[in-house]
């Protein structure tokens, strides 16, 4: 091939195809292969649609483009992943935490030969830490919140529109294509998994320490035979438990596992309808 000549008329299922096979797998093997056949390079079949402010007629030229685009659609897909795990991450992390101050508030229940000022200390020292995580989880509402909001709203358009897609290309027999939307449906199942799953995670965990460790904690550490500055600082920590937390999506409604088959069952009740109207 010594002609290099800008194809922009393809079929319909060629086009397809080019969707779903790699960019520069397709220009290696028609260099490699058919090198020396009278045909042409397809300088139009790019990445993502774009328009450049400069002609793309040469070989060289059409490499980097799709270069440039892989590594941009590389960089948005691990945006999207490092977002998600540092989610899972922090979760975790503050669970563990409420888990330790959990097990050192039973602790002091327990310990009832302990002199008054050490456990004035401990209970401290337990007071501040209870107040740290509790801003911790209101730092990760603030930060989090909208991005769940947004994953909840695009995941059920996503699919919506995946649903679509797959009852389109299951009547034509085009299974290439479905094998690809059923990736996009896992990837969206998991990543509505994990949002849902650690916010249950990091909700539990919080209304447990709540609900049960404190109460647990106060009216067993004989504090009848305590100072009025132990029975001060206890006072603080139960009416500061009384607080409730819960990870929402961005303070429209509370992100739990339920959530996932509300999700799930939204996006098809929509898909119904539409396909109804159509």
């Amino acid at each position: 091939m010594h002609g290099v000549v800008r194809r922009r008329t393809r079929t319909k299922d060629s086009k397809r195809s080019r969707h779903f096979v790699p960019r520069f797998s397709d220009l290696l093997r028609q260099y490699a292969f058919t090198k020396t056949e009278n045909n042409s390079y397809n300088f139009t079949a790019t990445v993502v649609h774009a328009k450049y402010p400069f002609p793309i007629n040469d070989v060289w030229t059409y490499a980097g483009v799709l270069l440039y685009e892989q590594v941009i659609c590389s960089y948005l897909v691990l945006y999207w992943m490092c977002c998600d795990s540092l989610f899972a991450q922090f979760a975790t992390h503050t669970a563990i935490h409420i888990e330790v101050l959990r097990h050192d508030l039973v602790s002091i229940a327990e310990n009832s030969d302990e002199t008054e000022d050490s456990m004035l200390k401990r209970l401290a020292n337990i007071a501040e830490r209870h107040k740290r995580i509790f801003e911790y989880c209101e730092g990760i509402e603030r930060i989090f919140s909208p991005v769940i909001f947004l994953s909840m709203l695009l995941t059920a358009i996503c699919l919506c529109t995946c649903m679509h897609q797959l009852e389109t290309m299951s009547s034509e027999g085009n299974y290439l294509e479905i094998g690809k939307y059923l990736v996009h449906l896992a990837s969206l199942f998991v990543q509505t998994i994990i949002y849902c799953g650690y916010s249950n995670l990091l909700t539990d965990e919080w209304t447990l320490l709540q609900t049960e460790q404190m109460a647990h904690a106060a009216y067993n550490c004989d504090w009848t035979n305590r100072n009025q500055k132990f029975k001060r600082m206890l006072q603080m920590i139960l009416m500061r438990s009384q607080k409730p937390f819960s990870c929402t999506a961005y303070g429209f409604f509370p992100v739990s596992l339920n959530q996932v088959t509300t999700i799930f069952s939204t996006a098809i009740s929509y898909f119904t309808v539409l396909k109804t109207m159509a």
